[in-house]
């Protein structure tokens, strides 16, 4: 059950409201292609990071209700940002068809690869070890990934490969090893989710904080945030958008009576891939040999490694540092308000994410001061909106702590 309720809350976070996300961009950028890989993996990022702000706004503003609003309340807000953007989502509805027309191997290829993930999770699920079983599941996979045993499919099957077989080079070999490897990515992220335990010191913190703010139901600002229950003083001056993680995944538990934190423990190994995606995107324009050895080195190095296969905080707040410094390049650049308005999202989420996140951000703000384009007054102006969305994303969190809370960040948490 526990794993069924896993991949319930990854399919309501990290793919509905990533979708969302990733419409709600598009929209703002005012892309004329559908399809754009970089919006997708900041999307997916944004999924589950804006779930954790807007749930602290919600336990805030409305606490001690059921854990049913609170969802509710989620899927409602992102379900209005798919209505902002709905002529996006037609027009995507639509070139998703035309596609999946034009490359029916590839329609093919992804049946085949969900029919083997459903394959690992009944395994799993089921703790068989049977040879009958794994024998259907492999059969089902290898008939899954035939074009079809229709005559015709086998016909499309060859022409296309026949139409393909000129454009074989280094880069579309490289493609397949890069697709290779984020498969493995995936099935180690979701095997590591399920067996490892929780024994880190700041995941242990913040999920205990997080099964407090589940069980309340309300975040309150104290001098000394202590539950009498559980004999626990959470003694850290960060933002609350990773505990709520766990807050979050426990609003789900409620449901089936049972508690919960595999999804808690896949945060760390979900953002470890982003990281690794976001990063291949930007050696992408060096040539996908370059993309395929500095994925390689990144990922063999030790200390960046072990982030995947412990429980840390490290990979979550360093991906929306990562991809803020992106967008510190693209306002310098372009100047546009879409940019600024996103920019001003992942910095607030940076910000909530780890208290080193509020300094790194202000040292981009005053990059943007010094480097983008206008006078004095236009500057000020639109750092100004800037720092208010930064605010409103996860930045208030550091106003209120100061004056009702455990106090200023540079004071000495007492003993």
């Amino acid at each position: 059950m526990s794993i069924l309720l896993f991949l319930f809350t990854v399919l309501i976070t990290n793919i509905f409201f990533s979708f969302c996300w990733y419409c709600f961009l598009m929209k703002l950028k005012k892309h004329k292609k559908v399809f754009n890989l970089e919006y997708a993996v900041y999307s997916l990022g944004l999924g589950p990071g804006a779930t954790t702000t807007f749930l602290g706004y919600l336990l805030q503003l409305f606490s001690s209700l059921s854990a049913t609003f609170y969802i509710s309340a989620l899927i409602l807000i992102h379900t209005g940002m798919l209505w902002i953007a709905k002529d996006f989502l037609f027009t995507f509805n639509n070139e998703i068809r035309k596609f999946f027309r034009r490359n029916i191997i590839i329609g093919y290829l992804l049946y085949a690869l969900s029919v083997m993930f459903l394959g690992i999770v009944f395994i799993t699920l089921t703790g068989t070890s049977h040879l009958f079983v794994k024998i259907i599941l492999y059969s089902l996979f290898l008939y899954a990934l035939l074009p079809s045993v229709k005559v015709t499919h086998y016909k499309k099957f060859y022409f296309w490969i026949k139409q393909n077989i000129n454009e074989l080079s280094l880069d579309l070999i490289t493609k397949v090893f890069i697709a290779i490897i984020f498969i493995f990515m995936m099935l180690h992220w979701f095997f590591i989710s399920l067996k490892t335990p929780i024994y880190t010191h700041d995941m242990l913190l913040y999920g205990t904080q997080g099964k407090i703010f589940a069980k309340n139901k309300e975040i309150n600002y104290e001098p000394n945030l202590y539950d009498e229950q559980s004999r626990f003083l959470y003694r850290a001056r960060h933002g609350y958008s990773f505990p709520l993680f766990l807050t979050w995944e426990l609003l789900f538990s409620e449901h089936v009576g049972i508690e919960n934190d595999v999804y808690f423990r896949s945060i760390p190994g979900y953002y470890w891939m982003l990281i690794c995606a976001v990063f291949y995107l930007i050696l992408e324009k060096k040539g996908y040999v370059i993309s395929l050895v500095g994925l390689f080195i990144l990922i063999i190095t030790p200390g960046f490694f072990r982030s995947s296969i412990t429980h840390n905080i490290d990979t979550f707040r360093m991906f929306f540092l990562f991809v803020s410094y992106i967008y510190v390049q693209k306002i310098i650049k372009s100047n546009s308000w879409a940019d600024i308005f996103i920019f001003g999202m992942l910095s607030g989420i940076t910000a909530n994410a780890h208290s080193i996140g509020v300094f790194l951000v202000l040292i981009y703000l005053l990059t943007l001061f010094i480097f983008m384009s206008g006078n004095l007054r236009q500057k000020a102006v639109k750092l100004s909106i800037v720092f208010l969305i930064i605010l409103l994303f996860g930045g208030y969190h550091y106003i209120l702590d100061t004056f009702i809370g455990t106090g200023w960040i540079f004071t000495r948490l007492p003993s």
